[in-house]
């Protein structure tokens, strides 16, 4: 397995680009077919105090450690495995 790139302290921040032809929300809306809106994604460290942050990139580099040592459990296993416990 090739090694990930590390996440810098920028990169972890997400600031994605995108564009989509259609966008179907669950909450109601008073806005008529074909307007256009800005989607803001909610920035997830908001919340997070320095101390938080600093703990939370720790643990994301060790989960890489962990990625590039072939170390992690696949999700479907886990979720099947749940399925059978029930």
């Amino acid at each position: 397995m090739a090694a990930r790139p590390r996440p810098s302290r920028a990169s972890v921040r997400p600031c994605p680009t995108a564009e989509w032809q259609d966008f179907v929300s669950d909450e109601p809306t008073d806005l008529p077919e074909g307007t256009e809106a800005e989607i803001v994604v909610e920035d997830a460290f908001a919340d997070m105090d320095p101390q938080e942050h600093a703990e939370f990139l720790k643990e994301l580099d060790a989960s890489c450690d962990e990625a590039d040592a072939g170390e992690l459990i696949d999700a479907a296993d886990v979720l099947a495995k749940l399925r059978t416990q029930g």
